[in-house]
C-alpha cells in the first residue's frame, strides 16, 4: 500500500473532477483541468517510481522526462502562488463607501432564474444598495444563447424585489465578457452624467475581484473598488485554479 502513496494527488484530482461534475451537472469545460493535473500527477509519480526502482540505471529519456515535470511543477507553484496572493489580497479588501455607482457583473442565468453565482452577486450588491441610499447601480450583462433573459434583466429583477428602487438601476445588457461589462457599463455611466473619475464599487465574485478590478483599470475608471460576493466553498478550487490561469495569460500578454 506505501508505494501508493505518491498517486494520491493524482486521485485526489480525479475525485474533485467528478464532485465538480455533480455540482455543475456538466462533464466538459474548465473542469476537466482537474482530469489533466491528475494526469501530470500520475505520470510524475510513476517517472520518479521507474528512476529510484532503476537507480544508477535509469534511462535518459526518464530522467529528462522527470526534470522536465519537476521543473513544471516547481514553476506552477511559484507563478500559481503569485497569483493566488494577489487574488485573495484584493477579496480581503473592504470596498469605498458612498460611491457614485455600483457595477454588477453579470453571470450564468438558467432560463430566467439567476445561477448561484449570480445570485450571490445580486445579495451583495444589495446589501450595499441599502446601506448607500445615494449610490445607482448598473446591472451589466448581456443575454447568452442558452439564457432565457440578459443578465442585466435578471440583476435588476431581483434587486427590485429586495427593495431596491428601479429609479436607482442602470441596464447594460450587451456585453459578453468582463472587459465588455466594463467598458460598455462606462459609457452608460458616462450618459447618466458621470464620469471616468466618479467612485464605483464593482461587485463580483470574491475570486474574480483581483482581475476584474485590473481590467478596470485599463478600461479607464479611475477611481474604483471592489466588493466581493461569497462563492461556493465547494467549487473554490476549481474556480481560483481558474482564476490563476486566467490572471497568468492576462500578464503573459500584457492584458493586466
Amino acid at each position: 500500500m506505501k508505494k501508493y502513496w505518491g498517486y494520491v494527488p493524482a486521485i485526489f484530482c480525479a475525485g474533485y473532477y467528478a464532485v465538480v461534475c455533480i455540482c455543475t451537472g456538466r462533464l466538459g469545460g474548465v473542469q476537466l483541468l482537474w482530469l489533466a493535473l491528475a494526469g501530470f500527477f500520475a505520470l510524475f509519480c510513476r517517472l520518479y517510481r521507474r528512476q529510484r526502482d532503476q537507480k544508477a540505471g535509469a534511462s535518459r529519456k526518464t530522467k529528462l522526462a522527470l526534470r522536465i515535470c519537476t521543473v513544471l511543477f516547481a514553476a506552477g507553484l511559484i507563478f500559481g502562488g503569485i497569483a493566488e496572493g494577489m487574488i485573495l489580497s484584493a477579496m480581503a479588501r473592504e470596498p469605498a463607501r458612498s460611491a457614485d455607482y455600483v457595477l454588477v457583473l453579470g453571470a450564468k442565468v438558467n432560463g430566467t432564474v439567476p445561477s448561484l453565482s449570480l445570485r450571490q452577486r445580486i445579495d451583495r450588491a444589495a446589501a450595499y444598495l441599502k446601506e448607500n441610499p445615494q449610490s445607482k447601480v448598473i446591472a451589466s450583462g448581456g443575454r447568452g444563447a442558452d439564457e432565457g433573459i440578459s443578465e442585466a434583466l435578471a440583476i435588476a429583477q431581483e434587486l427590485k424585489a429586495q427593495g431596491i428602487d428601479e429609479n436607482r438601476i442602470l441596464l447594460e445588457d450587451k456585453s459578453t465578457s468582463t472587459e465588455e461589462n466594463l467598458s460598455f457599463s462606462m459609457a452608460l455611466l458616462v450618459s447618466d452624467g458621470g464620469s471616468v473619475n466618479s467612485p464605483v464599487v464593482i461587485v463580483t465574485s470574491d475570486f474574480h475581484i483581483f482581475r476584474a478590478l485590473r481590467l478596470a483599470g485599463r478600461a479607464g475608471y479611475g477611481n474604483v473598488s471592489g466588493c466581493a460576493a461569497s462563492s461556493s466553498v465547494v467549487l473554490s478550487p476549481m474556480n481560483h485554479l481558474r482564476e490563476i490561469l486566467a490572471v497568468s495569460y492576462y500578464f503573459a500578454t500584457g492584458a493586466l
